[in-house]
């Protein structure tokens, strides 16, 4: 097995909080992680702790060879832990690979810094598609998160 780690870091002129609940709310996850186009809650419980844990299914959309379609469901356990400014989710994936994310929001003069660092375990024979697909899709979305909480909504007339 391989492990890798990647770490994305970004500024985001907008407040913590708004950050933080965009984030944590599952209904806004398709469309910002490239390959994620859907979402669907399975439960929420609450860990010995007293943290919200959402359990749901998160849907990628594959192509293989570039135009065979392939919908990947996986299982995601996401722990909310406000009172940190942290999320960590973890996704348990075929054939055999893990991933956990620790995202962080830190509140700073101009906005929020997030951070999220990401721990992969996965079969060797894979290991350089997994990272290279993860490490271009969570690039992708820390830069919409930024584009969705910077940029003003629309106004309905």
């Amino acid at each position: 097995m391989k492990q890798i780690e990647l770490v994305k870091s970004i500024h985001i002129e907008a407040e913590a909080t708004a950050v933080y609940s965009h984030l944590a709310d599952i209904s806004n996850h398709p469309g910002l992680q490239p390959l994620v186009v859907e979402t669907r809650e399975i439960e929420r419980t609450v860990a010995d702790d007293g943290q919200t844990v959402i359990h749901f299914f998160s849907v990628e959309q594959f192509h293989f060879l570039g135009f065979i379609p392939y919908q990947n469901k996986i299982r995601v356990k996401m722990t909310q832990i406000p009172e940190e400014h942290l999320l960590i989710q973890a996704v348990d994936s075929f054939p055999n690979i893990t991933l956990i994310s620790r995202t962080t929001f830190q509140p700073d003069a101009t906005g929020t810094a997030v951070t999220e660092t990401i721990h992969i375990s996965t079969p060797n024979f894979v290991a350089g598609y997994v990272q290279k697909t993860a490490d271009a899709a969570h690039d992708v979305l820390m830069q919409n998160l930024k584009t969705r909480l910077e940029t003003p909504q629309k106004q309905n007339p």
